[in-house]
């Protein structure tokens, strides 16, 4: 284990213990406004297409995507990069300008479609404000409001594709 993970897995248990004290308020999708989601930027062909479909959807959409590595693309509005080699500091832990960016952004629902081992984005989630997360459950992680458990499948176009659909069979009282 690298000393930057032990860092970052201690904050992310200590805002963990914060998440009982969390008032989670479901929004269902047809009143969510704001959506902010997290992904890897691997992932960036499949997610690009659901982001448009939240679009045709009239939903504002931001996107935080993790960069490990010097991999170059170009950004639009709505995008908020988190480069590993330029926005940690030297514990591994996201640099406070970057992290009060994504803060910042608006989201009714977050929607966290990173993989299992990535501190760095379960960190900035878990501080994000948002009134609902929704995202994978990785064997006994227990991070968001709502979660799809992972198995067999693993490709993020399946998993997306589970989410969107229980966001979209859920309605208000």
């Amino acid at each position: 284990m690298k000393v930057s993970d032990f860092f970052l897995k201690r904050s992310i248990h200590q805002q963990k213990k914060k998440l009982v004290e969390r008032k989670p308020l479901f929004v269902p999708l047809k009143e969510a406004r704001h959506i902010l989601v997290f992904y890897n930027i691997k992932d960036q062909k499949m997610v690009e297409a659901f982001l448009e479909s939240f679009r045709m959807m009239h939903k504002h959409v931001t996107a935080c995507v993790y960069i490990p590595d010097t991999t170059s693309s170009v950004f639009y509005e709505g995008y908020i990069p988190v480069f590993a080699k330029t926005d940690l500091n030297r514990w591994g832990l996201p640099k406070d300008e970057i992290a009060k960016k994504i803060n910042k952004a608006r989201a009714d629902i977050l929607i966290d479609l990173t993989s299992q081992n990535n501190f760095i984005i379960q960190y900035l989630m878990l501080q994000h404000p948002s009134k609902f997360k929704v995202g994978l459950k990785w064997d006994d992680q227990n991070l968001h409001d709502f979660s799809i458990t992972v198995t067999d499948r693993t490709d993020v176009k399946y998993l997306f594709g589970q989410i969107l659909f229980y966001l979209q069979s859920f309605h208000s009282k």
